[in-house]
């Protein structure tokens, strides 16, 4: 939500309608807690509001209201993102996690239980609108949807998140539920329905490239890279499972040629596998073109392989780039096909594919892409170390430490095992006219117009 501020020079706020996720979040225990405590120790309540700000704004959210105990988020205002439902829901997992980790501290610090969350989570329409006078006017919403997320946090069970029907009819695929239930709300005429969401699916990601759709949607950071089909027959002897020829290919590419052959919308890869817009971003890391470097390794292989490389048909001018750097540096024949994986009756080596994430976060491309029990490694890469610098990131609370961590496991896939080679990143933007109203998009899916205004 917009933060309190002043119209400029007698500028007036306009009233819009939108679709927004609210999220409304409530201390439980912190009554008994502030009576049981000194003055000074009852900044505890602070601190756990703190943390759960901390992980709203982390998943993009704008905290509108704190009263007392309580949070009020908005995921959609001022400005709209087509996965709004998703990020509150996540974040609001997340908030549940976190208040069950710090309950543990009070405890052990304190002597005190009971401490947790509740959270409500609601999407629908509402009216955007200044509220106020004089020198305090607020951007405020106005509608039902803020409402019944308040209620649904009274009738959540500690610790869970009880979002709507019309929030879980857009994530269903994306998250595990509990059985859908009638909810008796204070204020309601009728029972509403509402769903605990428990945990994200592991297969929340949806692969962009070959042989798939190309989805434009708004505003979402996307990456291009370029992955070994068959890192997994490499581990049974195949071409790819040379670390060194990875390598090999890694440093033969040069990016000044294939800069020329990248839409318009898409800038060379230098960092890993997490794109410079999104948190977690390790700069810097990808294999530098060094033919000498490419030579040295190809020659350490022991193997001059004649290569397949696939690549969908609006990529045929990076393969070309592609293997006209490894015939030039390495003096490597490469084939290049445009079907996914198969050249005749054999398996492509290498792939060129994009990824999209579910969520723009390490752990959508880092964990969905590479972890060795994942059910998007396409590559079939599998790795101890890398599996286990995974894990100790999604255990982290602290986000310091857990983008460290998420750096940390870049760095070795890209740098030190050449999992994946980053080409190119990119973002996709739509540009809607002033006079259209109301326009938004969910997820993985096209846009909604169900609340589309067109004036002319």
């Amino acid at each position: 939500m917009a933060e309190d501020r002043e119209p400029e020079g007698g500028a007036e706020l306009r009233e819009e309608r939108k679709v927004v996720t609210a999220l409304f979040a409530d201390l439980v225990g912190s009554t008994p807690l502030g009576e049981r405590l000194e003055p000074e120790e009852v900044r505890l309540v602070g601190e756990a509001v703190a943390r759960m700000i901390l992980e709203i704004e982390r998943f993009g959210g704008r905290v509108k209201d704190l009263a007392g105990d309580g949070v009020l988020a908005f995921f959609g205002a001022p400005v709209a993102y087509e996965d709004d439902a998703e990020r509150a829901v996540r974040a609001g997992l997340r908030i549940a996690e976190e208040m069950a980790a710090y309950a543990g501290e009070v405890e052990r610090g304190w002597g005190i239980d009971g401490f947790g969350v509740r959270i409500g989570i609601a999407t629908g329409p509402v009216v955007l609108g200044a509220i106020g006078a004089g020198a305090r006017v607020e951007y405020a919403a106005f509608g039902d949807t803020v409402n019944t997320a308040a209620r649904l946090q009274t009738a959540a069970e500690p610790g869970t998140v009880l979002a709507d029907a019309d929030t879980r009819r857009q994530l269903e695929p994306l998250f595990e539920w509990d059985d859908e239930q009638a909810v008796e709300l204070k204020g309601k005429t009728a029972p509403v329905a509402a769903s605990v969401a428990r945990r994200p699916r592991a297969e929340a990601g949806k692969r962009r490239g070959l042989g798939g759709p190309e989805v434009d949607l708004v505003g979402r950071p996307a990456e291009l890279t370029l992955v070994s089909e068959v890192l997994e027959a490499g581990r049974a002897g195949g071409r790819l499972g040379n670390a060194d020829l990875r390598r090999a290919l890694a440093h033969a590419i040069d990016r000044t040629t294939v800069a020329p052959t990248l839409a318009a919308n898409y800038v060379p890869a230098t960092g890993g596998l997490v794109p410079p817009a999104l948190q977690g971003h390790t700069p810097e890391i990808v294999p530098r073109f060094d033919p000498e470097l490419a030579r040295s390794h190809l020659e350490r292989s022991d193997t001059r392989p004649r290569l397949v490389l696939a690549a969908p048909p609006g990529d045929v001018g990076i393969g070309e780039a592609l293997t006209g750097c490894w015939r030039d540096i390495l003096g490597l024949e490469t084939e290049l096909v445009g079907e996914v994986g198969q050249a005749g009756d054999r398996p492509a080596d290498v792939t060129v594919s994009g990824w999209l994430p579910g969520y723009p976060d390490p752990e959508y491309y880092l964990r969905l892409l590479l972890q060795s029990d994942s059910k998007t490694n396409e590559g079939g890469f599998s790795d101890e170390v890398f599996d286990r610098l995974i894990e100790r990131a999604r255990q982290e609370r602290h986000g310091r430490k857990r983008l460290e961590l998420f750096h940390e496991a870049d760095r070795y896939a890209v740098t030190e095992q050449v999992a994946l080679i980053p080409l190119a990143y990119a973002r996709s933007i739509a540009f809607v006219k002033p006079y259209v109203h109301g326009w938004w998009e969910f997820g993985k899916s096209s846009a909604s117009f169900a609340d589309l205004v067109i004036e002319r």
